[in-house]
């Protein structure tokens, strides 16, 4: 019996190292991903699908280790016109059909902007790494690699990255059934020496437009302890940004905390609300993001996210209000 245990032990070492080094050449295709991302100037154009429809992009990204600093531009080439220009100093987003302009210092949800700066040795203990096989994409060949999540509340990415430098081609995002919700493609891809001011100045006029900032028309943000918290997260989550502001038309400042494990993240919005109010109740979803509207001790919870209904749902119900 023992001499049985001792060969199905050898067995599965011998079956479990091709996998080991699998996964290593996986994390290694996806560190150079994201170097390449921050150390690369480039310029393309690429379709991205969700939600049923398909939109053409144009983005134009300027190295970080240049002396002016990391810079990037995405420019809508079909369906509503926007415009979204990122540098070291914040983002600024061009929404022409609000006649509106939103100045942050947080990078929006956008295609590509969740690959780049991850801990990927970190991530490993909730997500697997696979490498998949080889294919084309833009005439250029490309490398799939696959990011699948170890439970059920967080998304899954294949990936195409680009054989040359490891710049993503492709990508999906999979649904925990494996189901793309979202796709990008680039079409056009051009590696540039450097990327001129020019190309990094917005196309769209936004002066005449009402200009947000931090997602509020008013009011002050208030830094601190916040006063709620999530009672339940998926593992290898925790709190990385809080603050307290007034959103726009609101009279209460509101609790902002978001979430995240390094990769996905999502958003958790407590505020008061009066008689006059209407509450938000049960969920939704666009594409991706599902989104689900409580009552917590008088108060209005909302929770948004790139992760599946159950993870949304599951942090929803155990917000409560802080106790230390």
């Amino acid at each position: 019996m023992r001499r049985l245990e001792a060969r199905i032990g050898l067995w599965g070492l011998l079956f479990l190292l091709p996998l080991a080094a699998l996964a290593r050449d996986a994390i290694q295709w996806l560190e150079a991903m994201a170097e390449a991302m921050e150390r690369t100037h480039y310029r393309g154009t690429f379709v991205y699908a969700h939600d049923g429809r398909m939109e053409a992009m144009e983005v134009v990204h300027r190295a970080a280790d240049g002396p002016e600093g990391e810079a990037r531009r995405l420019f809508a080439l079909s369906g509503v016109a926007r415009e979204v220009i990122s540098d070291d100093t914040g983002v600024t987003c061009i929404l022409p059909d609000a006649r509106a302009v939103m100045v942050d210092t947080d990078m929006p949800r956008t295609p590509l902007a969740d690959l780049g700066g991850s801990d990927w040795q970190r991530l490993a203990a909730y997500y697997e790494f696979l490498v998949l096989g080889e294919d084309r994409m833009a005439g250029l060949p490309a490398q799939i690699v696959a990011v699948r999540p170890r439970d059920d509340y967080r998304y899954g990415y294949r990936l195409w990255l680009w054989k040359a430098n490891a710049l993503p081609l492709k990508f999906e995002l999979l649904s925990p059934e494996g189901e793309p919700l979202e796709q990008m493609m680039f079409t056009h891809l051009e590696v540039m020496d450097a990327v001129p001011d020019e190309a990094l100045l917005p196309s769209l006029d936004g002066e005449s437009f009402k200009h947000f900032r931090g997602g509020r028309a008013d009011g002050e943000t208030v830094e601190g302890k916040p006063a709620w918290i999530a009672g339940w997260l998926p593992d290898g989550f925790s709190l990385i940004h809080h603050n307290r502001h007034r959103m726009p038309m609101g009279k209460q400042p509101v609790d902002h905390l978001v979430y995240g494990d390094g990769l996905a993240t999502l958003s958790v919005y407590v505020e008061p609300y009066g008689p006059d109010d209407e509450p938000l109740r049960g969920s939704s979803h666009m594409g991706a993001v599902n989104a689900i509207g409580l009552e917590r001790d008088g108060r209005q919870v909302t929770v948004v996210g790139a992760v599946p209904a159950v993870t949304v749902r599951r942090v929803g119900e155990s917000v409560r209000p802080r106790d230390d």
